[in-house]
């Protein structure tokens, strides 16, 4: 009951979003009560581990990201994102 919900999980893996909306995304906030999480795992409250953010490698998809407000990432994804020009925090 706390995992992911299969059918879930594989509709928004499959949900077609252009690479070319990319640039658009100037912020990223994370908060368990966010939709697409409860949607995804209704019963886990929002502290789990499922989404954390594990590498800053694909920021360079996303050019003009300018902030991030972080709760599911690893220690040391704030930092980086920093160093990269990103005004980032943790929620």
């Amino acid at each position: 009951g706390y995992d992911p919900i299969d059918e879930v999980t594989q509709y928004f893996k499959k949900l077609p979003i252009p690479k070319r909306l990319a640039p658009e995304i100037t912020e990223i906030y994370q908060d368990g009560g966010n939709d697409i999480y409860m949607n995804l795992s209704p019963f886990s409250g929002g502290a789990v581990e499922f989404w954390d953010i594990e590498c800053s490698d694909d920021i360079k998809h996303f050019p003009n990201l300018k902030k991030a407000t972080l709760c599911y990432a690893k220690e040391h994804i704030c930092d980086e994102l920093i160093i990269l020009g990103v005004d980032a925090e943790w929620i």
